[in-house]
């Protein structure tokens, strides 16, 4: 999981990817939403940064 990576980099908090999941899971504005989106409308990551991790899991290409 892209969360867990960050987490282990010291680029998040797992504070920070536990609040992302459950506004994921249960708030209207972000359900269903990519965790990393997430993570950028909450200004916990810059996009370039997210770009790093999608390149190491292969999903670049989907998230643009």
């Amino acid at each position: 999981m892209i969360g867990e990576l960050m987490i282990k980099d010291a680029v998040i908090t797992t504070e920070q990817l536990e609040q992302a999941l459950v506004l994921q899971n249960n708030s209207a504005q972000y359900r269903g939403e990519k965790i990393g989106r997430i993570f950028i409308n909450l200004g916990w990551l810059e996009p370039h940064k997210l770009v790093k991790y999608l390149i190491i899991q292969g999903r670049y290409e989907g998230f643009l």
